[in-house]
């Protein structure tokens, strides 16, 4: 998948945390300059800038994780040229569990540390182009909750497609769940759901 996409983003630092306000995925060669399709999920994970700088200057190439080549493969399903991937927050922490409790503390409750808040909100209309299709995927945990309903505000539902939880109104399913078979089924399944919104 890395030599069909192109993966660049922003990364910066605050408060002494790696952060990451996007990623754009793009076909290798395409000139389409807005995305065709949003992804929102937890956090920037595991997608490192190739350099290892946090500088906050300006857009870099980035390395891609497991999820990030998940949400590759769904795009060259589903003949995508151009994904920009948005985050809950954007403080880049692998582990959840520590995330969870870093997204907890008092400090970071003060900190503008995702694009939903409403004082980021230039920036959100910059980055967020209205009546795109949106997968919504940042996971089912509770901790999540607050943010994922802050998101959900912002962006609406109308253009929203994902695997929402059953009995929930918050959560939504990973693109990388544990099982490689759950990782085809979510993968498949969104195809499906992309597709048959392009036939409207």
């Amino acid at each position: 998948m890395k030599d069909i996409f192109e993966i660049r983003g922003f990364f910066y630092r605050l408060e002494g945390l790696n952060c990451r306000s996007y990623l754009n995925i793009t076909r290798r060669g395409t000139s389409q300059v807005d995305p065709d399709l949003l992804v929102v999920m937890m956090n920037p994970g595991n997608s490192k800038p190739l350099d290892e700088m946090y500088k906050g200057e300006k857009e870099t190439v980035a390395r891609p994780d497991r999820t990030i080549m998940q949400i590759m493969r769904l795009m060259d399903k589903c003949e995508l040229s151009y994904c920009r991937i948005l985050n809950l927050t954007d403080i880049q922490e692998t582990r959840s569990n520590h995330l969870y409790e870093i997204l907890s503390q008092p400090k970071t409750k003060k900190m503008i540390h995702s694009i939903f808040d409403p004082r980021r909100q230039a920036e959100f209309d910059e980055l967020y182009p209205r009546d795109t299709r949106t997968v919504l995927a940042w996971g089912v945990h509770e901790a999540l909750t607050e943010w994922a309903q802050m998101a959900l505000d912002r962006i609406g539902k109308e253009n929203t497609l994902g695997l929402q939880k059953d009995e929930t109104e918050t959560a939504y399913y990973h693109p990388l769940p544990p099982s490689h078979y759950k990782q085809k089924t979510w993968v498949n399944q969104i195809t499906e759901q992309i597709k048959n919104r392009q036939q409207f």
